[in-house]
Protein backbone atom coordinates (compact mmCIF):
# COMPACT_ATOMS: atom_id res chain seq x y z
CA UNK A 1 0.00 0.00 0.00
CA UNK A 2 2.95 2.58 0.84
CA UNK A 3 4.61 1.84 -2.42
CA UNK A 4 1.37 2.81 -4.53
CA UNK A 5 0.67 5.93 -2.32
CA UNK A 6 4.55 7.11 -3.23
CA UNK A 7 4.30 6.25 -6.36
CA UNK A 8 1.01 8.36 -6.77
CA UNK A 9 3.03 11.31 -5.21
CA UNK A 10 6.11 10.76 -7.52
CA UNK A 11 4.13 11.21 -10.38
CA UNK A 12 1.75 14.21 -8.65
CA UNK A 13 5.46 15.54 -8.06
CA UNK A 14 6.74 15.27 -11.12
CA UNK A 15 3.63 16.76 -12.62
CA UNK A 16 4.38 19.52 -10.92
CA UNK A 17 7.75 20.39 -12.29
CA UNK A 18 6.90 20.02 -15.71
CA UNK A 19 3.77 22.05 -14.98
CA UNK A 20 6.10 25.04 -12.91
CA UNK A 21 9.27 24.58 -15.96
CA UNK A 22 6.36 25.05 -18.88
CA UNK A 23 5.37 28.61 -17.84
CA UNK A 24 6.35 30.81 -20.48
CA UNK A 25 9.78 33.37 -19.36
CA UNK A 26 8.06 36.36 -19.72
CA UNK A 27 5.04 34.91 -16.60
CA UNK A 28 7.68 34.33 -14.25
CA UNK A 29 9.09 37.53 -12.03
CA UNK A 30 12.83 38.46 -12.43
CA UNK A 31 14.31 39.23 -9.18
CA UNK A 32 16.18 36.56 -8.30
CA UNK A 33 17.62 38.06 -5.00
CA UNK A 34 19.55 35.76 -3.22
CA UNK A 35 19.75 33.11 -5.68
CA UNK A 36 15.76 32.17 -4.46
CA UNK A 37 15.48 30.47 -8.37
CA UNK A 38 18.87 28.14 -7.66
CA UNK A 39 17.29 27.36 -4.20
CA UNK A 40 14.11 26.98 -5.70
CA UNK A 41 15.42 24.55 -7.83
CA UNK A 42 17.26 22.59 -5.16
CA UNK A 43 14.34 21.76 -3.09
CA UNK A 44 12.51 20.80 -5.56
CA UNK A 45 14.51 18.21 -6.85
CA UNK A 46 15.72 17.60 -3.09
CA UNK A 47 11.83 16.49 -2.56
CA UNK A 48 11.57 14.50 -5.60
CA UNK A 49 14.05 12.49 -4.38
CA UNK A 50 12.87 12.03 -1.61
CA UNK A 51 9.82 10.82 -3.12
CA UNK A 52 12.05 8.67 -5.23
CA UNK A 53 13.83 7.45 -2.50
CA UNK A 54 10.40 6.25 -0.09
CA UNK A 55 8.86 4.87 -3.28
CA UNK A 56 11.89 2.82 -4.15
CA UNK A 57 12.65 1.94 -0.57
CA UNK A 58 9.01 0.99 0.27
CA UNK A 59 9.93 -2.00 -2.54
CA UNK A 60 12.11 -3.27 -0.72
CA UNK A 61 15.23 -2.23 -2.22
CA UNK A 62 18.56 -1.80 -0.81
CA UNK A 63 19.87 1.28 -0.37
CA UNK A 64 22.70 1.12 -2.56
CA UNK A 65 20.65 0.43 -5.20
CA UNK A 66 18.16 3.22 -4.52
CA UNK A 67 21.39 5.07 -4.40
CA UNK A 68 22.73 4.15 -8.28
CA UNK A 69 19.20 4.78 -9.93
CA UNK A 70 19.50 8.07 -7.69
CA UNK A 71 22.91 9.00 -9.41
CA UNK A 72 21.07 8.34 -12.56
CA UNK A 73 17.94 10.10 -12.32
CA UNK A 74 20.14 13.11 -11.11
CA UNK A 75 22.02 13.29 -14.18
CA UNK A 76 18.88 12.51 -16.47
CA UNK A 77 16.38 14.45 -15.14
CA UNK A 78 17.94 18.01 -14.79
CA UNK A 79 19.02 17.92 -18.27
CA UNK A 80 15.77 16.21 -19.53
CA UNK A 81 14.09 19.81 -17.51
CA UNK A 82 16.60 21.96 -19.18
CA UNK A 83 15.75 20.72 -22.18
CA UNK A 84 12.31 21.23 -22.17
CA UNK A 85 12.64 24.69 -21.39
CA UNK A 86 14.38 25.20 -24.35
CA UNK A 87 10.66 24.70 -26.00
CA UNK A 88 8.88 27.65 -23.59
CA UNK A 89 8.83 31.11 -25.09
CA UNK A 90 11.40 33.05 -23.14
CA UNK A 91 12.84 30.12 -20.99
CA UNK A 92 16.21 29.25 -21.65
CA UNK A 93 18.61 26.03 -20.13
CA UNK A 94 21.00 26.72 -17.63
CA UNK A 95 23.67 24.69 -16.55
CA UNK A 96 23.57 26.55 -13.22
CA UNK A 97 19.78 25.09 -12.99
CA UNK A 98 21.27 21.75 -13.39
CA UNK A 99 23.68 22.04 -11.17
CA UNK A 100 21.00 23.22 -8.23
CA UNK A 101 18.93 20.46 -9.57
CA UNK A 102 21.92 17.92 -8.60
CA UNK A 103 22.67 19.05 -5.49
CA UNK A 104 19.37 18.62 -4.56
CA UNK A 105 19.47 15.01 -5.57
CA UNK A 106 22.88 14.39 -3.64
CA UNK A 107 21.54 16.11 -0.72
CA UNK A 108 18.99 13.19 -0.29
CA UNK A 109 21.95 10.73 -0.94
CA UNK A 110 24.09 12.58 1.50
CA UNK A 111 21.48 12.01 3.82
CA UNK A 112 20.95 8.37 3.18
CA UNK A 113 24.27 7.32 3.66
CA UNK A 114 24.69 9.92 7.03
CA UNK A 115 21.80 7.84 7.95
CA UNK A 116 23.15 4.20 7.07
CA UNK A 117 26.57 5.07 8.85
CA UNK A 118 24.84 6.32 11.69
CA UNK A 119 23.10 2.72 12.08
CA UNK A 120 25.96 1.02 11.55
CA UNK A 121 27.54 2.30 13.63
CA UNK A 122 24.88 2.70 16.19
CA UNK A 123 24.59 -1.46 15.58
CA UNK A 124 28.53 -2.44 16.10
CA UNK A 125 28.58 -1.08 19.79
Amino acid sequence: MAHKIYRYLFWIWIVIIITLTSIPGSSIPKNDIFGKDKLGHFMIYTILSLIFYLKQKSKLLLDITIIKQLFLFSVIAPIIDELHQLMIQGRDCSIYDMMADFLGFFAVIVIIVLRNSFISLKSSH
